[in-house]
């Protein structure tokens, strides 16, 4: 495998496969047990998951947040990322961590890392509980970053917009690597399509077609009934995402755990 600078690579396949394993290899998070990997020159990673929510002081202000991990670089400078990702204003950066939304938090932790002058930024399910407009912003970062982005997600919509490439790790770990968008992906591998059900699927032939409304009932909805039922969805949307990050998560911890009762040395 090998990932050249500037490249936006998705990883995708089957829950437990080793996604979120294989990202932090590749970001020197885990250890590897055999094979090499080689960096290139002066590659710095930045890594972005969950837990770097955790990791703000909420004592502390949004722009004192984001100082501590700038070096080199001016208040105005600082000013100017705060104010692309939606911190306009003295009210705005001078607030406490702890005040802000969780799409807030997200975005000032994913600024935390971008300060830091990194080349590679890994990205382990960045859209989980974004908000419509912090994913928006995501998805304009990565596409105005110069260096390389490997993301692990489930949100086809997100990965649509920015992956280029695509690594699609099985459950028995035959790596499949598509030079090209998500959509030209599934295009090429529809047994595949799968592991996005319930998101939209690449055009094809309708394996059925859907029953025709009865004439007698009104399809037609108010504003307030579509609105409400586009956020059911969406919030079930959601509920689906972390319940396969959980899922892939207890996968790795179980593989890991196998890995050591199968030891000699284990007793």
């Amino acid at each position: 495998l090998d990932i050249k600078r500037g490249q936006r690579v998705a990883i995708i396949g089957d829950n437990g496969a080793g996604k979120t394993t294989l990202l932090n290899v590749l970001g020197e998070r885990l250890k590897l047990t055999e094979g090499d990997l080689l960096k290139g020159h002066a590659v710095e990673t930045g890594y972005f998951g969950q837990h770097q929510l955790d990791e703000l002081s909420l004592d502390q202000t949004v722009v004192d947040n984001l100082r501590a991990k700038a070096h080199g670089v001016s208040l105005e400078e600082l000013r100017g990322w705060l104010g692309a990702f939606g911190f306009s204003g003295n009210d705005e950066i001078e607030k406490k961590a702890k005040v802000l939304s969780g799409g807030e938090k997200a975005r000032l932790a994913l600024l935390r890392i971008l300060v830091t002058r990194v080349n590679l930024i890994l990205l382990d399910e960045p859209t989980n509980h974004l908000d419509i407009e912090t994913k928006a912003l995501l998805k304009q970062a990565i596409k105005d970053f110069e260096g390389t982005t490997l993301i692990v997600s489930h949100d086809r919509d997100f990965l649509s917009d920015v992956a280029e490439r695509i690594l699609y790790l099985s459950s028995n770990h035959v790596l499949t690597d598509h030079i090209g968008d998500l959509n030209s992906f599934f295009e090429k591998y529809p047994e595949l399509v799968r592991h996005f059900e319930g998101k939209a699927k690449p055009s094809q032939a309708p394996v059925m077609e859907a029953p025709k409304a009865s004439p007698s009932v009104n399809p037609k909805l108010s504003f307030e009934e579509r609105k409400k039922l586009k956020n059911q969805v969406n919030s079930l949307d959601k509920k689906v995402s972390t319940l396969e990050s959980e899922m892939e998560k207890l996968g790795t911890q179980k593989s890991e755990l196998q890995a050591i009762a199968s030891n000699s040395s284990f007793t």
